[in-house]
C-alpha cells in the first residue's frame, strides 16, 4: 500500500520571517512618529517657556533722573537660569537686580521666577513705606530659599543695589556673585567687591553692603558668569573684553549697547552658559 509524503513548502518559513520583519518594522516606525510628535510638543512647550519668561523680564527698564539702563539675557537654551530687575523704589530711588541660577533649562527658569517674586525691596504701611537695604534683601532672600527646601538644594548667586540719584550713589550687596564694573571715562575699569556673601540658599548666612559715589559719565556694569566664555568681538575675550566694549563712548543708549554686546554673543558657537549684562549710564 502506497503512503503519501507530506509536501515540504520552502516558502513557509520565509513568509513567517517577513511577516514578523515587516510587524517589527511597523512597531518601530509608530514608535519614532511618537516619539517625533513628542519631540515637537517639547519644542513648542519650551519655545513657551521662552516667550513667558521673555514677557516676566522688564523692558524698557525704568529710569530715575540722571540715570538710564539697559539689560539682556542670551539663554544657552530655551530659557535661562539668567534673570534681572528693575524697579522704581520712590522718585529719587531706583532698585536692580541680576542673578544667575544654578543650572540651566526650565528648573532654573522656574527658580528665577521664583527669586523674583521673592524679592523684598520695600515695606509699605498705609502712606508710609521704607527702603529696604541691599543686605537686608539678600538676607531675606537667602532664609526664603532655605525654608522652601527646594529639591536638590539649588542655589544663586544675586547682585541686587540701589540708585539714589539725589545722593548720586550705588548701595550694593553681591551673594556670591562676579563684582560689578565701574566704568569712568578715561579710567581703567573698577571691579566694586565691598560687601557681599555667600551664594544664597545654600546655608544661613549674614550679608554686608557697599556703596559708591557716582559721577557725569560714569557707567556701571551688572553681569553674570556667562561673560568669562565670550569673544567680544574686536574688543576681546571675556571680562576684559566686555568691560573695553562697554567702555566704548557713543551716542548709543544703554539698551542700544547691550544689544549689540549680545548679537556678539550670538555669533560665538562655544557658549555652554547663560550670559546677562546690565549697563546702567549716569549722566546730568
Amino acid at each position: 500500500m502506497a503512503t503519501s509524503t507530506p509536501t515540504h513548502n520552502p516558502s513557509g518559513p520565509w513568509k513567517a520571517r517577513f511577516e514578523a520583519s515587516q510587524r517589527r518594522e511597523r512597531v518601530v516606525r509608530a514608535r519614532a512618529l511618537e516619539l517625533r510628535r513628542e519631540r515637537d510638543r517639547l519644542i513648542a512647550d519650551l519655545r513657551l517657556a521662552e516667550q513667558v519668561q521673555r514677557s516676566l523680564l522688564p523692558r524698557p527698564l525704568p529710569s530715575a533722573p540722571g540715570l538710564e539702563l539697559g539689560a539682556a539675557v542670551r539663554p544657552s537654551l530655551h530659557v535661562a537660569g539668567d534673570f534681572y530687575g528693575a524697579f522704581r523704589l520712590d522718585r529719587e530711588r531706583l532698585g536692580a537686580c541680576l542673578g544667575d541660577v544654578m543650572g540651566h533649562g526650565v528648573a532654573a527658569a522656574l527658580l528665577s521666577v521664583y527669586a523674583m517674586q521673592a524679592l523684598r525691596t520695600k515695606r509699605i504701611a498705609g502712606t508710609d513705606y521704607e527702603i529696604i537695604t541691599p543686605d537686608h534683601v539678600l538676607n531675606s532672600l537667602n532664609d526664603a530659599m532655605i525654608a522652601a527646601d527646594f529639591p536638590g538644594s539649588p542655589f544663586l548667586t544675586m547682585v541686587y543695589g540701589v540708585f539714589d540719584s539725589a545722593r548720586r550713589t550705588w548701595t550694593y550687596c553681591q551673594g556670591g556673585h562676579p563684582p560689578a564694573l565701574l566704568l569712568r571715562p578715561g579710567r581703567p575699569p573698577i571691579l566694586l567687591t565691598d560687601g557681599g556673601g555667600p551664594l544664597l540658599g545654600v546655608f544661613p548666612a549674614s550679608y554686608a553692603q557697599g556703596e559708591v559715589e557716582l559721577a557725569d559719565g560714569d557707567r556701571l556694569v551688572l553681569y553674570s558668569d556667562g561673560v568669562e566664555s565670550i569673544r567680544w568681538g574686536r574688543w576681546g575675550y571675556g571680562l576684559e573684553g566686555l568691560a573695553a566694549l562697554t567702555s566704548t563712548r557713543d551716542d548709543r543708549s544703554p539698551q542700544r549697547l547691550v544689544d549689540d554686546a549680545l548679537a556678539l554673543a550670538e555669533h560665538d558657537d562655544r557658549i555652554a552658559d547663560d550670559v546677562t549684562v546690565m549697563v546702567a549710564q549716569v549722566s546730568s
